[in-house]
This record gives structure tokens, C-alpha cells and sequence, in this order.
């Protein structure tokens, strides 16, 4: 079963480790799941799945008939009433060539597989017509949109969008809170406090103050040249803040481009499947 594509069905065999004994069953869910089911109900010792096959979901029954009636000469009698069916006293082999030969004798199965056939080959032509169609769709799409990008109302509008943003710095002054109050009147302290040093200095230079030295003059020099560098690292300038306002604006002009755009979109492809259809695009 091999690139099948219906709904499929299982022909299982399971066989015992030890010995010629086999069971052939059909399923319609996993072989494995099946074969821990039928395990556990007949208490059977050390069976595991040994080979399956893949067939329509609606012939695993017709074929699992005939392997059974191929393998009837082996089958084992059972010891008790209710006991295990469908066993078989063969190898593996023999199964499998029972099997293959049920398979190959099923008119069931051809005539499901011949179904699975027409189905796949008008899942191929619809798969086709679709790929044409949405090429075609793509394609006329395409040609709509470029008369749009050429049309005069999309030109001046994304002229102006285009101006708009080059003479548009999207950022606005910001405001001090208190704690960039509290900062600016600090720095200016220092600064102040700094000035009032350089001119002590200056003054002292002038008139002299008694037991002062020249080593006196260039620590308040320094004292007052670090006052006035931390006021000036105080000083932090306000950060700017987005201008809502001019971003707004701006979503609002590329908003009105691009709802054109896809206005422009659905009404080409309401145009395309007003005049064609799939059926239009087969072999």
C-alpha cells in the first residue's frame, strides 16, 4: 500500500518466540495497541508483532478471510471454548505468503484500491487547478496593485507622508519632575559656591591673607574648580519625550495608505472570481 492515501486498515501477525506458532488478525487501529489487547485477553505467553500490512480501511476484512481459508490446514484446534482463534501451527513465512497471496486475490481490495486511485488522480487535478488559480490570482493582484503605486492619489499622498517625516523630529521637550528641580538648584549651588572660591582666590592674590601661603591659594583653587565640575555633572539636561501628537499623525497618514492598499487588494479579487473559477483552470 505504498503512496496510499484512502483511509487504511491492518493486517497483523503475531508469532511466538518459541516454536512454528502464529496468529493473522485485521485491525483498523494500531497493530501494536491490538496486539497488547488480544495479549491480555487470552493470556497468550511471549507473542509479539511480527509483521504488518497496510490495506483499505474496507477490505482488511475480506483479505484477512481469505489468508485464513489459504492457512486453514494449520490451524490449531482449540484446547477450550472461548479460547484464542485465528492461530496457526506455521512460520512466519507461510503467514506472510498467505497473506500477500489474499492480498493479490481480493476484489475487495482492487476494487478499493481502484477507488483510492480516482480519488488521488481528482485530488491531483483540483491540487493543479488550485496552484494555476492562485498563481493567475496572485498575478492579477499584482497588476491592480502596481496602477495603484502609479496612481496620482497614492503619489501625493506618500509625498506628504514622505515630507511629513523628514521635517518631523517625532520628540518633544520633556518636563522636570522634583527630583530634576531638586538636582538643577544643587548644581547651581556648586557652581555658585565654586565661583565664590575662584573669587576668594583672586581676592587673596590682592590682599593677602595673613599666615596664607601659596599652597592656601591652590587648594581653594582646587576646592572650587571641583565645586563647579560636580555642579556641572548636576546639571543634567531634560530628556526629550516621543511626540505622541506627530506619531499620531503619522499612523494616521501610512493608516490611509494602507487601508487603500488592501481596499485596492479585495476588490481585485472580487474582480478575479467574478469572472473565473477553478473549473476554468483544469487540464
Amino acid at each position: 500500500m505504498d503512496g496510499q492515501t484512502g483511509e487504511i486498515g491492518y493486517i497483523y501477525i503475531l508469532a511466538r518466540k518459541s516454536g512454528k506458532i502464529v496468529k493473522v488478525g485485521e485491525t483498523s487501529r494500531d497493530p501494536s495497541k491490538r496486539r497488547k489487547e488480544y495479549v491480555a485477553e487470552y493470556k497468550l505467553v511471549d507473542f509479539d508483532l511480527c509483521r504488518e500490512f497496510k490495506v483499505p480501511l474496507n477490505a482488511r476484512k475480506d483479505i484477512e478471510k481469505l489468508a485464513h481459508r489459504k492457512l486453514q490446514h494449520l490451524r490449531l484446534s482449540l484446547l477450550e471454548k472461548g479460547g484464542a482463534r485465528e492461530i496457526f501451527e506455521c512460520d512466519t513465512a507461510t503467514a506472510v505468503k498467505a497473506i500477500e497471496e489474499a492480498t493479490a486475490e481480493s476484489e475487495v481490495n482492487r476494487i478499493e484500491l481502484e477507488k483510492q486511485r480516482l480519488q488521488q488522480i481528482k485530488r491531483d487535478k483540483l491540487a493543479k487547478a488550485q496552484a494555476k488559480y492562485d498563481e493567475q490570482l496572485e498575478k492579477f493582484i499584482e497588476g491592480c496593485l502596481r496602477e495603484w503605486e502609479a496612481s496620482q492619489w497614492v503619489k501625493s499622498k506618500r509625498l506628504l507622508l514622505n515630507e511629513f517625516v523628514v521635517g518631523t523630529s517625532f520628540e518633544k521637550e520633556g518636563k522636570r519632575n522634583f527630583g530634576g528641580y531638586f538636582l538643577l538648584i544643587l548644581s547651581w549651588y556648586f557652581i555658585f559656591c565654586g565661583g565664590m572660591a575662584f573669587l576668594g582666590t583672586i581676592r587673596a592674590i590682592f590682599d593677602p591673607i595673613p599666615n596664607s601661603g601659596f599652597g592656601t591659594l591652590l587648594i581653594i583653587v582646587a576646592f572650587g574648580a571641583a565645586l563647579i565640575w560636580l555642579g556641572l555633572l548636576c546639571m543634567q539636561p531634560i530628556p526629550p519625550v516621543p511626540d505622541q501628537k506627530a506619531l499620531a499623525k503619522k499612523a494616521t497618514m501610512e493608516e490611509e495608505i494602507e487601508t487603500s492598499k488592501q481596499t485596492t487588494i479585495a476588490t481585485a479579487r472580487n474582480d478575479f472570481e467574478k469572472h473565473f473559477t477553478l473549473e476554468n483552470f483544469y487540464d
